[in-house]
């Protein structure tokens, strides 16, 4: 491709710009350099040479500018492939420039990473002796942000442009990492209002990239059989070895020890990124909270970006209101002029084309097709939380959907994953649950999931499953991830915990006829919390008569302090999954009768002696066991009871011996069946709706700032994973 010299012999066309001899701004070697094959394609961003190269350029160019000078010749050729028409793209022209802009971004990184706080602000500047930059325009670098964002916003989209369009995501990407790896305080607030909160064309930009994020071929998704390592091996995409060293620390800049560790790929084995993730990963990280120092000079929290995704339409919608049309951008998967294709989906609505009046729409089914085919991969699971919390439209579409299997199972199938993994990321956790969590505020979509049935789960190993209602998986997966979270003292989260049951509480108005395994889950779930908080209770009571002199009496009320907020934790938790189990029991007893046969067959559970914060919720426990219990003892036989198998083994057991009492199961059933035509719902007493709705939290760029570079890193393969150490996780905020 091309009219370069091979890639073995490339980089060595670098030897004079890295040098000790000043070029010239139309120097002909600048020109021999930026036609060699050096793309992305061809060369390993960390190749030897390659870093040899950035090495002397550094130690160089404070006396000979050539950097600065290549930025403007960059420039320059950026420029004229963006005033060619869509007919004139051809492979070479658009290689040569991605080629430009490649060499660039190597170079770029390498000075950023490795500059100090004033050396950062002169290079980020990129000015030569005698210039005067202007601080509101970023210098150079803002220069160069504004010229990507125009070849993302006009050039069509096909074969021939995808490289350049990558590479163009790319150098944006490394442009903004600047808040990486300095802090705010001493990096100039105007270098970044120039990126981060650019308002060049901010919002046609946020939907450029969800556009060439849609319409750009993906990755291959994993297979059924794969399991977990299909998401936690994959350096591209997955949550592998580099997401053991958890969230970056929860400030806006790294440890200068980690320098080295970013902006690399993982070898020459690596495929590069495609325009597929690339669009997605510079999205995200222009949707970013901003941080305080930013949020004066951006007049709020959010990027302009991120409002304009805040504003996306359905072009269908926008059809149906009457408003005028004009197509945007163009383009297709294939074809040389980027013409015709799926690209033609997106539309330019609105009265003319002035800043003040347009609004652009994009095809809502095209963008949720999009996500679901790629979920959970973190990046897709982050993306889509942006939309349902900012983007009341997109949400309105979501809840419409009818096929909510395509939403539901790929999230359902990441709790699973997370739930199985040993040391799981704890942000992959979070972002899945708020999903769950939004989603679950919406009694219309959670009766549709009640009502949807799978044949099979293949990826749900500890049992056969099938078939099963959405609802009823959706109750196993969170059931299981909260017994998961409890198992060890080193997993624990509360905040895991209480999203799991904020969700089922929300669910349980539209609980239905629930899959037996569903039920019995809820029902050893609150027996387990049960068994935790009187656990909790002898320790402390234990701790009370502990002689002080022991360990010294502030350690002693220290630690009787914590058991004491552990014990009320899973009081809370217990409250909240047996008003979950009421609240179903209420509002529908007769779709619920797999839940009374739990119910029945622990009813042990219910008489154990109980705190008085749920003595009202139990009393209306106590009045279905009355009602029922009788019945079903007056068929003679007594139902199998036992603890809920965990394991293979024991599910294997358990299998077993239903299959020797299935006639005995079969009769309780059907006097079940029959009380419940004879049950009054009045017999309950009335318990106030227990509802639960997500609220970020005024400092959340706390938590999504690290843990957004930490997943770019990873996705963009720039994090050499076997090089990293283990970071203690950054803060979580509460919902």
């Amino acid at each position: 491709m091309g009219s370069g010299p091979s890639s073995e012999t490339a980089v060595f066309a670098l030897d004079p710009f890295v040098g000790e001899v000043p070029l010239r701004d139309d120097d002909v070697l600048f020109e021999e350099m930026l036609t060699a094959r050096i793309g992305a394609k061809h060369v390993s961003v960390t190749d030897e040479v390659l870093e040899n190269l950035c090495a002397q350029l550094e130690a160089n160019d404070r006396q000979t500018h050539n950097f600065q000078k290549l930025l403007r010749v960059v420039l320059r050729k950026a420029r004229e492939v963006h005033a060619l028409p869509a007919s004139a793209h051809t492979d070479d022209s658009a290689s040569a420039a991605a080629n430009t802009l490649f060499v660039s971004r190597i170079f770029l990184r390498y000075l950023i990473q490795s500059a100090t706080a004033v050396e950062g602000l002169r290079d980020a500047h990129m000015q030569l002796p005698g210039e005067v930059v202007d601080d509101e325009d970023g210098g150079l670098m803002g220069e160069l942000f504004r010229v990507c964002v125009d070849l993302l916003v006009d050039l069509p989209h096909g074969q021939h442009t995808a490289s350049l369009l990558t590479e163009a995501c790319l150098l944006c990407q490394t442009l903004l990492c600047v808040q990486m790896f300095c802090p705010l305080s001493e990096t100039p607030v105007a270098l970044l209002a120039s990126t981060l909160c650019s308002a060049h064309r901010a919002d046609r930009l946020a939907h450029a990239l969800i556009r060439h994020h849609i319409y750009s071929p993906a990755p291959a998704p994993a297979g059924e059989d794969a399991g977990i390592s299909a998401t936690a091996d994959t350096g591209a995409n997955g949550g592998g070895k580099a997401r053991q060293w958890g969230l970056l620390p929860a400030v806006l800049y790294l440890p200068r020890t980690l320098f080295s560790l970013l902006f690399t790929t993982g070898g020459p084995s690596t495929p590069p990124p495609t325009l597929h993730s690339a669009s997605l990963c510079l999205l995200l990280v222009l949707a970013q909270d901003l941080p305080r120092e930013l949020q004066l000079v951006a007049g709020g929290a959010r990027t302009l970006v991120a409002e304009s995704m805040a504003l996306l339409e359905d072009d269908m919608a926008a059809h149906t209101a009457g408003t005028s049309s004009t197509r945007f951008g163009g383009g297709g998967n294939g074809g040389g002029d980027g013409g015709g294709g799926d690209g033609d989906d997106l539309e330019l609505h609105g009265g003319g084309f002035s800043p003040e009046s347009f609004a652009l729409a994009i095809s809502f089914p095209s963008l949720f097709d999009a996500l679901c085919a790629q979920l959970p991969l973190e990046a897709e699971v982050l993306l889509l939380y942006h939309l349902l919390h900012t983007n009341t439209r997109f949400l309105r579409y979501v809840l419409s959907r009818a096929d909510v299997d395509l939403l539901l199972l790929p999230l359902l199938r990441g709790v699973y994953e997370t739930a199985a993994a040993k040391a799981p990321p704890p942000a992959r956790m979070y972002m899945l649950l708020i999903v769950l969590l939004i989603l679950s505020q919406d009694r219309a979509i959670m009766d549709v999931a009640f009502s949807t049935s799978v044949a099979r789960v293949p990826w749900f190993r500890e049992r056969i499953l099938a078939p099963i209602s959405i609802g009823s998986l959706a109750v196993c997966a969170l059931c299981r991830l909260v017994n998961a979270n409890l198992n060890t003292s080193a997993r624990r989260d509360p905040y895991v915990s209480t999203n799991c049951l904020a969700s089922l509480a929300n669910m349980a108005p539209s609980l239905k006829e629930l899959h037996p395994h569903a039920a019995q889950s809820l029902v050893s779930l609150y027996g387990r919390l049960r068994k935790r908080h009187a656990k909790l209770g002898t320790r402390v009571a234990l701790a009370l008569h502990e002689p002080l002199g022991r360990a010294g009496g502030t350690t002693v009320v220290a630690a009787l302090a914590e058991v004491r907020a552990e014990q009320d934790s899973a009081l809370e938790l217990a409250s909240t999954l047996l008003e979950t189990i009421n609240a179903a029991l209420s509002d529908g007893l007769s779709r619920n009768v797999q839940l009374v046969y739990a119910v029945l067959e622990r009813q042990e559970l219910f008489a154990l002696p109980h705190p008085a914060e749920i003595a009202d919720v139990l009393a209306n426990i106590s009045v279905v066991i009355s009602f029922f219990a009788p019945r079903v003892a007056a068929v003679g036989s007594s139902l199998p009871s036992g603890a809920l198998p965990t394991t293979a083994p024991e599910a294997a057991a358990s299998d077993a011996a239903a299959h020797h009492h299935s006639r005995t199961a079969q009769e309780a059933m059907t006097a079940l069946e029959a009380a419940a035509a004879d049950w009054t719902p009045s017999l309950l007493s009335p318990m106030p709706e227990l509802r639960f709705s997500y609220e970020q939290e005024p400092d959340a760029e706390e938590f999504f700032t690290p843990y957004l570079w930490a997943l770019v890193a990873e996705v963009m393969s720039l994090v050499d994973t076997s090089r990293c150490e283990q970071e203690e996780p950054g803060e979580i905020y509460e919902a």
